[in-house]
């Protein structure tokens, strides 16, 4: 979920208390998707490049630890708690806050995973009184510990009336009141989570007041829970204005970055996620090669080819529609991925085929990076890491490649 904020505190996944280094090695030569595992311990090929795991909870571009992450595959269920503090500032339904953030949001995972996870969200239609204002310390969810005690009291609360092991994700709805600016994700080791009844919390997201403005609600689910799921953040960190520079380096086409008119996920994001297998990439790290390319919204096919230029770095290329509508204009979208990149210091960066354009109906929404798209002739020439990739042509499903590395 991104702010208007001057600066996303890094403390977004709260309940991650250290970031990792990976043990880099080298890539092999050009190669189907995925190719084979390192000889190096512990490491293996994700989509051509290379490096181990790490300690559990790193949120990088490499492959996810779901070891601490949740693996989304098959049914997701959810419960929606909503909690009411001593100073709660406005009356509202609780029904009106679960359509506000439920009903889309399970129809986004339905769609961009294919059919291959789907997120049932229980909501618990009555406030459960909390014992402080908002504002209390112990309540503060841009940290660890504050704010699984926040979910703690919530839950311990609803213990009686709900079976918690039936769930493997908890969100709890705040009402709207000065201490809750922000929709944080919790997310805590084996052993470390919230204890009730014989089962462990361990993934969680606490709704604040960001998800009631325009813009945000369903958006930011989805934004929150692909972090349970292991994806980063893809938005600035180091910048604070003007906002558009808080998102220069996805925009909107990773709902990880800006939230906005066709948001989705990235086909890089979509193989973290598991959703897309090695087999619906085409990668080459050496030599040259022709490819089509099927549009991310196709349930089979190639849906993008990977470039390394390094054990840690590759260009990607897939194909996508602005607005977010497969029977939209398609184009190509390129970007750079780094292992190296951690998150909200740009581990995915978009190149956009066109400067940005003034207009307030553009700038209104997409905020930046919306001429990325490519559609014809050369799309990268980049003479330092010998890559070349050019359009040869494309239907109105998918596009067809020349790549040279």
């Amino acid at each position: 979920m991104t702010t208007r904020q001057s600066k996303r505190h890094a403390l977004r996944i709260v309940g991650i208390a250290f970031l990792w280094l990976a043990a880099l090695s080298t890539t092999a030569l050009a190669q189907e998707a995925g190719g084979n595992a390192s000889a190096h311990s512990g490491a293996k090929s994700f989509l051509g490049l290379t490096a181990s795991i790490g300690a559990p909870g790193r949120l990088w571009e490499g492959p996810t630890d779901y070891a601490f992450s949740l693996r989304p595959s098959g049914k997701i269920r959810a419960v929606m708690l909503f909690a009411k503090f001593t100073d709660a500032t406005k009356d509202e339904k609780t029904e009106d806050l679960y359509a506000r953030l439920a009903p889309e949001g399970t129809a986004f995972f339905e769609r961009v995973s294919y059919g291959k996870m789907t997120l049932q969200i229980d909501p618990v239609h009555r406030w459960i009184a909390m014992d402080h204002p908002s504002t209390w310390p112990n309540y503060n969810c841009s940290r660890f510990d504050s704010q699984k005690n926040y979910l703690a009291e919530v839950i311990g609360k609803a213990a009686g009336s709900v079976d918690f092991k039936q769930y493997d994700i908890v969100y709890v709805v705040g009402a709207q009141g000065p201490g809750v600016p922000n929709s944080p994700t919790f997310g805590a080791p084996v052993g470390e989570g919230i204890q009730v009844n014989g089962t462990e919390i361990r993934h969680a997201v606490t709704f604040g007041n960001d998800m009631r403005l325009d813009r945000w609600g369903w958006q930011t689910l989805a934004h929150e829970t692909g972090h349970i799921f292991g994806l980063p953040d893809l938005y600035s960190f180091d910048d604070s204005r003007p906002y558009k520079s808080i998102h220069k380096y996805v925009g909107f086409w990773d709902l990880m970055g800006f939230q906005a008119v066709g948001c989705e996920y990235l086909a890089w994001q979509k193989r973290k996620l598991e959703w897309l297998s090695d087999r619906d990439f085409f990668v080459i790290a050496g030599g040259k090669a022709e490819v089509s390319l099927a549009s991310i919204y196709a349930k089979s096919g190639r849906r993008a080819a990977v470039v390394p230029i390094s054990a840690t770095e590759a260009y990607v290329v897939e194909v996508r529609s602005r607005d977010g509508k497969p029977e939209s204009e398609l184009g190509v979208l390129l970007y750079k991925v780094s292992l190296k990149g951690e998150t909200g210091h740009g581990p995915i960066r978009i190149l956009p085929a066109s400067p940005d354009t003034s207009g307030p109906l553009l700038e209104r929404k997409f905020i930046t990076l919306y001429n990325a798209l490519y559609r014809e002739g050369l799309a990268l020439n980049d003479e330092t890491a010998h890559v070349r990739i050019e359009i040869l042509g494309h239907t109105d499903k998918s596009f067809r490649l020349r790549i040279t590395r």
